[in-house]
């Protein structure tokens, strides 16, 4: 549209700031979509992890970097092998010694 004097102003500085907030919008979505990306990874490793515990592969570890929350959800899963691999090992030692 055609404009003039105060008006031509003001169409350029709505038009200056339409443009960077769509230049802000994508780099919102860009980080929206790495974040999402990295959130699916970190639950399909843990999932792996526990789906492999279930199935008494004690030996997988979750490998991916992970904060916060999702740290927690790690070191769990992490370690709740441990305790089944130290009844295993003592159930192995005791029924030794019971046959002997």
């Amino acid at each position: 549209i055609q404009v003039e004097g105060e008006m031509s102003t003001l169409k350029g500085t709505v038009n200056s700031i339409v443009d960077q907030l769509s230049a802000f919008a994508s780099k919102v979505t860009r980080v929206a979509q790495k974040m999402a990306s990295n959130l699916t990874d970190q639950v399909r490793s843990i999932s792996e992890v526990t789906k492999a515990v279930a199935l008494g592969d004690l030996g997988k570890v979750v490998n991916i970097d992970m904060q916060g929350g999702m740290l927690d959800l790690k070191m769990t899963c992490q370690f709740c092998g441990c305790p089944i691999v130290y009844l295993a090992n003592k159930v192995g030692r005791l029924s030794l010694e019971v046959a002997i």
